[in-house]
């Protein structure tokens, strides 16, 4: 089963009972988080990092492991 929640409940809810589905017997150890603001920008901001992230020395990325 696929549990899927608004950012808002997120931030403003008790999300235990979508994590106990998710998680539980029948789920797919998966959340999917919808409607987040700005989107787009924060994914291409965080594609933007993870390539500075694999271009540091491997004893750097270690310490963040």
């Amino acid at each position: 089963m696929m549990i899927g929640i608004s950012y808002e409940k997120l931030l403003n809810s008790d999300i235990t009972e979508e994590i106990s589905c998710a998680f539980g017997k029948n789920g797919l150890g998966a959340i999917l988080i919808t409607n987040i603001p700005d989107f787009k920008q924060k994914k291409m901001k965080l594609l933007k990092l993870s390539k500075k992230f694999g271009e540091l020395s491997e004893n750097i990325q270690k310490q963040y492991e």
